[in-house]
C-alpha cells in the first residue's frame, strides 16, 4: 500500500499538471438579489451554479458576478438565511448575461440547499435520501456548546453518552467505533485509535449549519458511514471586519432528593467565546477561541475545556482557491464511569480514586484546494491530519493507567464532470493512514485506500437517477486486507402535484477500530482483552419517502415522511466472557425497520411549530430479541414565537426507554433503572441595539425545565435542570 508521503506527492504532482493545462475561458453571469416585497438589496445572499463549483456571495449592494461559464443552460440556486431558496433557470449565450432574482421571506428553515448527500451543492429536491439540518440560529439560541447537544434535536437521531445513533444504527460501546461518519467542512474527523467522535473537538461557535445524512453512505464516504453522515459546516468570513463575543453562566438547581445533594451550593457552568472574521480582497480569515468551566450536576464530574479555531481563504484566481483550517481543543476532567447506586445517583462508587484525572487534546490541520477547469469540470484536493492525545493521571505502572497518542492522515482528490449535459459524474480517490502509539492499544497502523464513482442523470423530466459505488482496501498492522465494495442506487422525482418522491438503496461498512482489535486494559471493574481477528461490519440500507411544501390559509407547511430498513451483519459488540472479562466480537446480525414523519409550519404569521416522530423496530436476529440500547420511539417537538425584539422557544423531547441492556447488571448497582425521556427545554431572548448600532442579544435558557430524572446510560444520571443567562454581541 502507498505510504502517505508518496500519496501526497502524487496528489500535488497531479494538481500541478491539471492546473498548468487548465482552460480558463468562458462567459459571464451577473445580476442583483433583492427582497421581493421591499425591493431591498440582499447582501450576503449565496448564488451557486448547480452541478458546478461556480458560485459567489452578493456584495453589499446585493450584486453578484460569476465568470468563466461555458455556453449552456444552468440552474442557479439562490439562498439566504430567512428567505425561501429559489432555483432560477439561466441560459448563458452572450458574453454577459443578466439574471436578477427576488427572494421571498420565510419564517421557518427548510434546508433546501444540501452539500453532504452527494459531495456537492444541490437542491434538496434532487436528493434521494433523508437529510436533517440544524442551522446557526437554532444553535445560538439554545446555547449549544457541543455537537451531541445539537444532534439531540434532530429527527431520528439518538445520542447515548459518546455514541451517535441515526435511526437505531448504534447502541452503546464506551465510545468505540462510531457507526456514523463525522466531517468538518468535508474533512473526516474520527479518531485514529477509537474511530469515535470527540464532541468537543468541533468549533461550534463558528458553525453555519449541521447536515445529517440518514442511511448507509459508504458509497461516497467509506468506512463508518453505516448509519449515515454528520457534516459540520462552518461559516464563511464576513465581507467587512466582524467581532463576535458570547458569554454565559448558569447553575444546576439542587436535586429534589436530599441524598443526591452533594454540595451546599448549586453547581455552576460558565463559558466565553470570542471571534473575528474579515475578507481582504482575495484573502479572508476567521479566528476564534473559547473557554468552559463545568462543575457538573454530579459529584466528581467536573471539567475544564479550551478551544481555538482558525480558517484562512485565498483566491489565486476566479478559478482556483485554497482553504487552510486549524482546530484545537483540550479538556481536563474526572474519570467518572458510573454511579454508586440509584439511591446515591450523583455520587461515584466508594472506591473511586478522586485524584485520578483525564486529559485529552485534539488537534486538526487540513487544507483544501479547489480548481475549476471549466464550467463542466472541476476538482478538489483535501489533505490533513487529525491528532488526538489521551491519558489519565495514574502512573504507567498502575494497571488502570490508560494512554493513547493517535494520528489520522487523510488525503482525497475528488473530481466532478458534467457530460452529455444531463449527467454529472463525481469520482475520486481517498487514502487514510492511522497510526497509534498507546499503552492501552499497542503500537499499530491501519491504512485504507479507496476509489469511488457516482453518476447522476436528470435526462428524464423531473427525475434524477443516481448510481454509484466505492471500493475500499483496508489493512491493519500487516494483517490480511479486507476489500469492501459499496454500491448505491437512488431516485428522486418531482410529481405533477409538486410532491417530491425519493427512493434509495445502498451498502455501508465499518472497518474495526484499532481500539476494538487491540484493547488491553482494566478500569472501573472491567478488564478488556484484544481480538485482532475482528471483521468489518456491513449493512444494506433502504428507504422510500416524500416531502411536500405547501400553503394553507396563508400559512406555510412542510411535511416529510419516510419508510426505512437497515439490514446489518457482523456487528461488533462488547462480549462478556465466562471469566468476567470483555472483548469485542462480530456477534450480531440485525434488522431495523421504521417510519419517520416530520412536520413544520408557521401559523398565522407568528407561531412556528415543528414535530417529528420516529418509530423503530430494532431486532437482534441472532438472539431473537431487541437490539441493546435502542429506543422504539423518538418524538421531538419545537414551538417558536417571535414577538417584536423577543423570541420565545420551547422544545419537548420524548424517547421511550431502552428495549434491552446487557450484562452490566452484574457490575453496576441498579443498572436496570431506566425510564422514558420527557425533557422540556425553554428559552427567551431579547435583542437590543446600543449606541453605534451593534446589537446585544440576551437569552435566558432553561434545560430540563421540569427537572425530570432519567438515566442516559446504564448507571448514569442524565443532566438535571440547568438555567443560564447568555449574552451575544457582534460589531
Amino acid at each position: 500500500m502507498l505510504k502517505r508521503y508518496q500519496a501526497l506527492l502524487l496528489l500535488i504532482l497531479f494538481f500541478s499538471i491539471i492546473y498548468n493545462s487548465a482552460a480558463q475561458s468562458g462567459l459571464g453571469l451577473t445580476g442583483e438579489i433583492t427582497d421581493n416585497k421591499t425591493g431591498e438589496s440582499l447582501a450576503g445572499a449565496t448564488v451557486k451554479v448547480e452541478g458546478t463549483a461556480l458560485g459567489c456571495y452578493a456584495n453589499s449592494m446585493g450584486e453578484y458576478t460569476i465568470m468563466n461559464i461555458l455556453p449552456g443552460s444552468y440552474n442557479l440556486i439562490v439562498s439566504m438565511m430567512g428567505y425561501k431558496t429559489k432555483i432560477v433557470k439561466a441560459d448563458v449565450k452572450g458574453p454577459q448575461v443578466i439574471v436578477n432574482v427576488s427572494l421571498t421571506q420565510q419564517s421557518f428553515y427548510t434546508s433546501e440547499v444540501i452539500v453532504s448527500a452527494n459531495k456537492r451543492v444541490q437542491a434538496v429536491q434532487e436528493v434521494p435520501i433523508s437529510i436533517s439540518v440544524i442551522n446557526e440560529e437554532s444553535i445560538n439560541l439554545r446555547n449549544i456548546q457541543s455537537l451531541e447537544n445539537a444532534l439531540e434535536y434532530l429527527p431520528g437521531v439518538e445520542v447515548t453518552k459518546d455514541n451517535v445513533s441515526i435511526r437505531g444504527s448504534s447502541g452503546f460501546s464506551f465510545g468505540l467505533g462510531s457507526r456514523v461518519a463525522l466531517l468538518l467542512d468535508g474533512f473526516p474527523l474520527l479518531s485514529a485509535d477509537n474511530a469515535d467522535m470527540k464532541f468537543d473537538a468541533l468549533p461550534m461557535f463558528n458553525v453555519d449549519r449541521i447536515e445529517v445524512v440518514k442511511g448507509a453512505g459508504s458509497a461516497l464516504y467509506g468506512t463508518s458511514a453505516i448509519g449515515g453522515v454528520v457534516n459540520v459546516i462552518t461559516k464563511k468570513p464576513a465581507e467587512t471586519a466582524e467581532y463576535k463575543i458570547r458569554a454565559y453562566s448558569g447553575i444546576y438547581t439542587q436535586p429534589r432528593y436530599e441524598k443526591w445533594q452533594f454540595s451546599e451550593n448549586p453547581q455552576t457552568k460558565s463559558g466565553i467565546n470570542a471571534g473575528y472574521s474579515m475578507k481582504y480582497d482575495d484573502f479572508a480569515v476567521i479566528l476564534s477561541g473559547g473557554y468552559v468551566r463545568d462543575e457538573s450536576y454530579q459529584d466528581y464530574d467536573d471539567a475544564v475545556k479550551l478551544n481555538a479555531f482558525t480558517k484562512l481563504y485565498y483566491d489565486f484566481s476566479p478559478l482556483t482557491s485554497i482553504t487552510l483550517a486549524a482546530n484545537f481543543a483540550s479538556d481536563a476532567r474526572t474519570d467518572r464511569v458510573y454511579w454508586l447506586s440509584l439511591d446515591s445517583a450523583t455520587y461515584p462508587p466508594v472506591n473511586t480514586d478522586r485524584n485520578n484525572r483525564l486529559s485529552s487534546d485534539k488537534f486538526s490541520v487540513s487544507s483544501e484546494i479547489q480548481h475549476i477547469i471549466n464550467t463542466n469540470h472541476f476538482f478538489i484536493i483535501r489533505t490533513g491530519i487529525y491528532s488526538t492525545d489521551f491519558k489519565n493521571s495514574l502512573g504507567p505502572s498502575d494497571e488502570e493507567y490508560r494512554q493513547s497518542d493517535a494520528n489520522s492522515w487523510n488525503s482525497e482528490i475528488q473530481f466532478s464532470s458534467r457530460i452529455l449535459d444531463e449527467t454529472l459524474l463525481t469520482y475520486g480517490s481517498n487514502f487514510v493512514h492511522n497510526s497509534v502509539r498507546s499503552v492501552t492499544y499497542g503500537n499499530e497502523i491501519q491504512q485504507i485506500i479507496s476509489a469511488y464513482l457516482q453518476a447522476e442523470n436528470s435526462s428524464a423530466s423531473n427525475l434524477t437517477a443516481t448510481l454509484g459505488a466505492r471500493i475500499d482496501l483496508e489493512e491493519t498492522s500487516g494483517r490480511r486486507s479486507d476489500i469492501e465494495f459499496s454500491p448505491k442506487l437512488g431516485l428522486a422525482c418531482r410529481s405533477p402535484w409538486d410532491i417530491n418522491f425519493r427512493a434509495s438503496a445502498g451498502r455501508g461498512f465499518r472497518a474495526p477500530a484499532i481500539a476494538e482489535r487491540f484493547s488491553s486494559v482494566a478500569f472501573s471493574g472491567f478488564e478488556v482483552i484484544p481480538n485482532p481477528d475482528l471483521l468489518a461490519e456491513k449493512s444494506w440500507s433502504y428507504e422510500f419517502g416524500f416531502n411536500y411544501d405547501f400553503t394553507v390559509a396563508e400559512s406555510p407547511w412542510y411535511i416529510d415522511i419516510s419508510v426505512f430498513q437497515n439490514d446489518m451483519q457482523d456487528l461488533i459488540e462488547p462480549t462478556f466472557r465466562e471469566d468476567g472479562s470483555i472483548n469485542f466480537d462480530n456477534i450480531t446480525k440485525a434488522r431495523i425497520r421504521g417510519v419517520e414523519a416530520n412536520l413544520r409550519t408557521f401559523l398565522f404569521g407568528f407561531l412556528g411549530f415543528e414535530t417529528s416522530l420516529t418509530y423503530m423496530d430494532p431486532r437482534d436476529i441472532t438472539l431473537s430479541q431487541p437490539l441493546k440500547y435502542r429506543s422504539e420511539y423518538l418524538w421531538y417537538n419545537r414551538v417558536y414565537l417571535p414577538v417584536g425584539d423577543f423570541k420565545i422557544g420551547v422544545d419537548y423531547r420524548y424517547k421511550s426507554e431502552f428495549l434491552m441492556i446487557d450484562k452490566l447488571l452484574s457490575f453496576i448497582s441498579d443498572a436496570d433503572a431506566k425510564v422514558p425521556f420527557h425533557i422540556i427545554d425553554a428559552r427567551i431572548s431579547y435583542q437590543y441595539s446600543v449606541a453605534g448600532g451593534f446589537p446585544i442579544t440576551f437569552t435566558l435558557n432553561a434545560y430540563n425545565l421540569l427537572d425530570y430524572y432519567y438515566t442516559e446510560m446504564v448507571g448514569n444520571l442524565g443532566p438535571t435542570r440547568y438555567i443560564s443567562l447568555q449574552i451575544d454581541t457582534k460589531f
